[in-house]
């Protein structure tokens, strides 16, 4: 047998629900300046008061006993998601790219002054004269020393 105050609970029921979806509203406003936080949504389901016993009638076996939240939802854009998923994964592959060209830049001291590239251009200048003068032993003595140069940068980047 139900209680006389069956309506009074229901009431209550009602209350208590809207009072934890005023909660959620309250924590979707205090975190509204939060980056990457979504919205919150309370999902509102019916109570459902089954009465047993093989004489009760029909219509009182799925009679309504209130409100309540089942789950609490977030409100997102799952395509949106997917996509700041996948840039973000290309973000940080392309991060990864450049910390690891950014220190082959410092190994060879690339592209400042006296790196590798002005090392190699000296020594294929001097190849260039020794061409150009292959009799003179001053320009054979400089082919020999920036050579001498150039496998000092290699061992050095090489170390």
């Amino acid at each position: 047998m139900r209680s006389h105050f069956y309506g009074l609970e229901i009431a209550k029921s009602a209350l208590q629900a809207h009072q934890a979806a005023i909660n959620v509203t309250g924590h979707n406003i205090s975190n509204s300046s939060t980056v990457g936080y979504s919205r919150q949504v309370p999902h509102f389901t019916q109570k459902i008061n089954t009465p047993a016993g093989i004489f009760v009638p029909s219509q009182l076996k799925s009679l309504g006993a209130g409100v309540g939240i089942d789950d609490i939802l977030r409100v997102r854009d799952t395509f949106i998601d997917i996509q700041i998923r996948q840039e973000s994964r290309t973000m940080a592959y392309w991060k990864i790219i450049d910390d690891g060209l950014e220190q082959i830049e410092v190994i060879f001291s690339e592209p400042r002054e006296g790196g590798l590239t002005q090392v190699l251009d000296r020594f294929w200048n001097a190849w260039q004269d020794l061409s150009k003068f292959p009799e003179s032993d001053a320009t054979r003595a400089l082919v020999a020393e920036t050579a001498d140069i150039l496998s000092g940068a290699f061992h050095h980047v090489s170390d």
